[in-house]
């Protein structure tokens, strides 16, 4: 049998056509939906109530473009290793050639550039899946908390009707996760 009969044409060369990460197309808002997440946290400090909002992106392998994004969004954020589960590197579920990265953005002061150009970006290339409710929910808390800390007990009784609706949305359309946990 005589392969090179049947090969013919040559293996085209790979194009690699690397873009840079910007905030003038919809490609960020696409990496949200897949990897991204807007999250609340209330905190309690002697008895007054805190709300600390993050926007936060998780990628294997790719501390280099969340620190990208981190740049453009202007924060002093950067990716960091995520932790893995001692429980899970144990059962050896792990590849340990994938490493896991998080950039996660504090979102509590109106002062730094960071929230508005957020919210701008978001509104401008909408999210496509229900994260876009999410994101509408969690921009609604941002009204309401940023820059007013401690908030009040009627602030947040609906900071936390909010972010329950907020965390339904998303477990509706992806049932593994915690209700608790936004």
């Amino acid at each position: 049998f005589n392969y090179s009969l049947f090969c013919t044409k040559k293996v085209p060369k790979k194009i690699e056509i690397l873009r840079e990460v910007s905030l003038n197309d919809a490609w960020l808002s696409g990496f949200t939906d897949a990897e991204g997440c807007f999250s609340v946290k209330i905190g309690n400090e002697k008895k007054a109530y805190y709300i600390q909002l993050l926007f936060i992106l998780d990628q294997k392998d790719a501390e280099l473009v969340l620190n990208k994004i981190a740049l453009l969004l202007n924060t002093v954020s950067k990716a960091k290793l995520k932790t893995i589960n001692k429980s899970i590197k144990a059962k050896n579920l792990i590849n340990y050639t994938n490493t896991m990265f998080r950039l996660s953005i504090s979102c509590n002061d109106r002062k730094k550039p960071i929230i508005s150009n957020i919210c701008n970006y978001f509104y401008k290339y909408p999210l496509k899946t229900s994260k876009n409710q999410s994101f509408k929910i969690w921009n609604e808390i941002v009204d309401i908390v940023v820059n007013k800390q401690p908030i009040s007990l009627d602030n947040l009784k609906l900071v936390r009707k909010l972010r329950h609706n907020m965390n339904y949305f998303t477990i509706e359309n992806k049932p593994l996760g915690f209700a608790n946990k936004s």
